[in-house]
């Protein structure tokens, strides 16, 4: 799996929610499941029903923690291609994400750290895959505390209507 050119650009999640069904829904599912206090929602076992049927790939991250801003991921499970590019490299590269994905590692590194959603265009260069340009929505969960444990992620193929 070899990536020439990776770019991310990220986009407020207000004018993402605004122009993108896929992140309307999964923000809608997310803060659903907020809890009154404001803290995080919790994990979940699997991908959400509701996410699964209507999102091109839906995955779970689980997050650990090594220090307090390092963290190493591990593809807990998926519903959709099995051939995605995110996919396919949390899979293959495990622990050693950072070392060949490093853009992947970090945005999933910034919404562990921070707890505060994502959202990004992706366009990777060099990519002989249907989603060489996709949008990706990065939603936190945590286990019993505040510190994020999971990470659910909901991918479509192409650009945002407008962005």
């Amino acid at each position: 799996m070899t990536i020439a050119t990776e770019i991310r650009k990220r986009s407020s999640l207000a004018d993402a929610r605004a122009t993108d069904g896929m992140v309307t829904l999964g923000l809608g599912w997310w803060e659903s499941r907020r809890l009154s206090t404001g803290m995080l929602p919790r994990t979940v076992q699997e991908v959400p029903a509701v996410l699964a049927l209507t999102v091109n790939l839906t995955y779970l991250v689980s997050v650990q923690r090594v220090t307090p801003a390092r963290f190493t991921f591990k593809l807990k499970m998926h519903f959709g291609s099995n051939s995605a590019l995110d996919v396919r490299a949390l899979r293959e590269f495990g622990p050693l994400l950072k070392h060949h994905r490093q853009p992947l590692h970090d945005d999933l590194g910034i919404v562990a750290f921070s707890g505060v959603p994502s959202y990004q265009v992706v366009e990777i260069d060099g990519a002989d895959e249907d989603m060489s340009v996709y949008r990706r929505l990065i939603l936190p969960l945590a286990e019993g505390d505040s510190l994020v444990s999971q990470l659910l992620v909901l991918a479509a193929p192409g650009r945002p209507p407008i962005l």
